[in-house]
């Protein structure tokens, strides 16, 4: 790949495009994801057939941000219709929209932090949600916790936390086991309430090496990506990287 870094700076910002950096990836033996690209369900449901995709799926905007237009846990071929129709109208502005469905991997999700050839920094994301104490209501555990944010970081009660509420069978009046954690949305963003735990001393250098490789094969300086993996500190460890982003928040 280091041959190719003068053609790949010319090229520009290809971590925009979610497929061309998988392609990128896998092509110097780096592990991202199974999946498909597709302009409608019909097209998707196809593609899914054809290259024997495993659910659980998740589909997102080839290009999309903040998981505007994401959807997780996809389970059946009704699901994955809803799903890319959800991720065309999030951006129905654009004249070509491109949804990504891959097969979801099983682990923790990390945000690494690379810049100059080292990673600066390693932090597990944690998904809005709160602990039951076997006491308090689940109206006033998210109020509690909301207490803790700065504004802009809290918890929302909106359509997809009351969906998640409902379809576990709750309410907001539920008093939540003792040190249960209930998780009220997939997205892992800390403007929805998500959180992050600092694990950069428990990665190993194989998995830091993986992710320099992976930020400079894509011809950047600084980046952050998003991994998955339930063994961080694994010499050999499995793993995908579901993208890469050239302006991390954190």
């Amino acid at each position: 790949y280091k041959r190719n870094m003068p053609l790949i700076r010319r090229m520009g910002n290809l971590t925009k495009n979610k497929v061309i950096t998988k392609l990128i990836l896998n092509s110097v033996g780096i592990k991202t994801p199974q999946g498909i690209v597709a302009v409608s369900s019909e097209e998707a449901l196809q593609e899914i057939n054809q290259k024997k995709l495993r659910y659980p799926l998740i589909a997102k905007p080839v290009d999309g941000s903040l998981a505007r237009g994401v959807t997780w846990n996809i389970s059946s071929k009704k699901e994955v219709a809803k799903a890319v129709d959800h991720a065309l109208s999030a951006y129905g502005h654009r004249k070509e929209i491109k949804i990504l469905v891959e097969e979801m991997f099983v682990g923790n999700e990390y945000r690494v932090l690379v810049f100059n050839g080292k990673v600066l920094s390693c932090v597990e994301k944690i998904p809005a949600g709160v602990t039951g104490d076997g006491r308090t209501e689940l109206q006033k555990l998210i109020k509690n916790f909301n207490h803790t944010r700065r504004h802009g970081f809290e918890i929302k009660l909106d359509a997809i936390a009351k969906e998640t509420i409902a379809q576990a069978g709750y309410t907001l009046q539920t008093i939540l086991p003792k040190n249960f954690f209930f998780k009220l949305r997939n997205n892992l963003n800390m403007s929805d309430g998500g959180r992050s735990i600092e694990r950069t001393h428990l990665m190993s250098e194989e998995l830091k090496n993986i992710c320099v490789r992976a930020i400079e094969t894509v011809g950047l300086t600084y980046g952050g990506l998003d991994l998955i993996t339930n063994q961080l500190s694994a010499k050999n460890p499995s793993y995908v990287i579901l993208e890469i982003n050239p302006n991390p928040y954190y």
